[in-house]
Parts: structure tokens; C-alpha cells; sequence
């Protein structure tokens, strides 16, 4: 397949953020989470819920 800038360039900016947030996925729900909350556009469609033990 041939190299597409633009492709790479969202590769980029994803392994950015990943690598800014240690690979943790609540972290990066979170981050995305916060963007959210400044825009209309919907990210995800339900929140994370804490594990609590007793």
C-alpha cells in the first residue's frame, strides 16, 4: 500500500496522546472525555464507571 501523509499524520498524533497518557486507557477515555465536554460532537455513548472495593 502506498504511504499517505495524511494517514501517517493522524498515526502520529495518536501515538502522541497514547504516549502522553502512558498507554492507560482510563486516561485516555478521560482526555477524550474532556474534549468532549467542549464540542457538540460525541465521542462515546456511555461513561466509565469506577470499580469499588469493599
Amino acid at each position: 500500500m502506498k504511504d499517505d501523509p495524511a494517514v501517517e499524520h493522524i498515526r502520529a498524533i495518536r501515538r502522541k496522546i497514547t504516549e502522553e497518557h502512558d498507554s492507560d486507557t482510563k486516561l485516555l477515555i478521560q482526555h477524550f472525555q474532556e474534549l468532549e465536554k467542549k464540542t457538540t460532537r460525541k465521542f462515546f455513548k456511555r461513561e466509565i464507571k469506577e470499580n469499588k472495593v469493599a
